[in-house]
């Protein structure tokens, strides 16, 4: 089951399809999560949240069930709707990545591999990697790939454990620990838009 951006922020089409029983014959929930105005991927984890304990509660679909999200942000725009550049794709996709694990998501589908020299205007700017000629075999990659594979290769093996109080609702400090718990990784950030500093209770070591 896919569902887009206005199901997460408004649950009662998910409620309806429960309802309805259809949900029952589902494996995975997909949930587009984009929104095109004054987008910060934090918001969706409460609507998540929200749709997961409503499943739980109606049924025996529990909490086990994987739910994925399929987002994407533009390393340029051209219709004005948001600014971004390289660099702004590279940390929105660390916070998406983030966001997500903190709110239990299972797989996170980032779209897209690469530019497409052929689409127009910002959906052309998705991609991790820089569009090429027809035909070239060399991908260069941009900011957003070197976020990607440098969150793949810090928690790999490590799970989301809890997030900290790092003293107000617009930073982030979350604890991640590998399998056997002997070991704690850290990721913060904040949702503002200047520099800050960020003090949180981590563990020794």
């Amino acid at each position: 089951h896919g569902s887009s951006p206005e199901t997460v922020t408004n649950p009662e089409y998910s409620k309806g399809i429960v309802e309805a029983g259809c949900h029952k014959h589902w494996d995975v929930l997909t949930f587009q999560t984009y929104s095109w105005d004054n987008f910060d991927p934090e918001e969706v984890r409460e609507p998540l949240e929200r749709i997961r304990e409503l499943y739980a509660e109606n049924s025996s679909y529990g909490k086990d069930r994987p739910i994925f999200t399929t987002l994407g942000y533009p390393s340029s725009v051209e219709e004005g709707w948001i600014t971004s550049s390289e660099e702004k794709q590279a940390k929105m996709l660390a916070r998406i990545l983030l966001t997500d694990q903190f709110s239990g998501v299972n797989v996170t589908l980032w779209y897209n591999h690469q530019d497409d020299i052929y689409a127009m205007a910002t959906w052309g700017f998705y991609g991790l990697y820089k569009s090429q000629d027809e035909g070239s075999k060399i991908l260069e990659p941009k900011p957003a790939y070197v976020a990607a594979k440098a969150f793949s290769s810090l928690l790999q093996g490590f799970h989301f454990l809890s997030r900290l109080n790092a003293g107000g609702s617009e930073e982030y400090v979350l604890e991640f620990a590998d399998a056997n718990a002997a070991e704690s990784r850290y990721a913060a950030w904040t949702r503002s838009g200047t520099p800050v500093t960020i003090t949180a209770p981590l563990k020794k070591g």
